[in-house]
């Protein structure tokens, strides 16, 4: 029923950072709605009903998914270590720590063979929240994959910089899928709408 709150399950890194700070001005337009938003990794099953609408990572768009934007990787660092970076890659990355996340882990060995280099990180760290790997990423130690669009903020606030701009790799699609049920629902398709908008103006 519409009293029930929109159940909607995201991939970590869109929730806290991406909707959760605005999702008060939605609401405020949509004062009837009720939303339930959850962030995790494990896939949920929205036919049977686990979820109203899932925001999801794929490689390949499943025929109902609605497409929202590319999802990309490329290395990001502290400010201070970006120089240093650039004008010696590979080899600069030797000596650096690389932060990975642990569902993640072969982003980096990806990452590196699609420029054609050896991975070559000596001391990795591994952290099971992305949120805290940025936030050790721009202490200074060491670099991470930035995946975008979802970490726009750090680089707008100059917290964490582009050491290699040009390298970059696409690793799939983010994507929203809807339950039958609430699909033709005008406050779910609204709220499609805004979720959609929110990350391309991230792009």
């Amino acid at each position: 029923s519409t009293t029930d709150p929109l159940h909607v399950s995201t991939v970590p890194l869109a929730d806290a950072d991406i909707l959760a700070p605005v999702l008060g001005q939605f609401l405020r337009a949509h004062p009837s709605l009720r939303i339930r938003l959850e962030g995790d990794w494990k896939a949920v099953d929205i036919a049977g009903g686990e979820a109203d609408i899932a925001i999801r990572i794929v490689t390949e768009l499943p025929p109902d998914a609605i497409p929202v934007c590319p999802v990309v990787l490329a290395p990001v660092c502290a400010p201070a270590l970006a120089a240093g970076i650039a004008a010696d890659a590979p080899a600069g990355f030797a000596g650096l720590t690389v932060y990975r996340l642990v569902d993640f882990a072969e982003s980096w060995p990806r990452w590196c063979a699609a420029q054609g280099w050896p991975d070559t990180t000596a001391n990795v760290v591994m952290m099971n929240n992305y949120r805290g790997l940025l936030a050790a990423t721009a202490q200074g130690h060491g670099m991470t994959l930035g995946a975008f669009p979802f970490i726009v903020d750090w680089l707008e606030d100059g917290r964490l910089v582009l050491p290699l701009p040009a390298r970059q790799l696409v690793v799939g699609h983010l994507c929203i899928v809807v339950r039958d049920a609430v699909r033709r629902r005008r406050d779910v398709a609204d709220f499609i709408a805004w979720v959609r908008d929110l990350f391309r103006g991230l792009e």
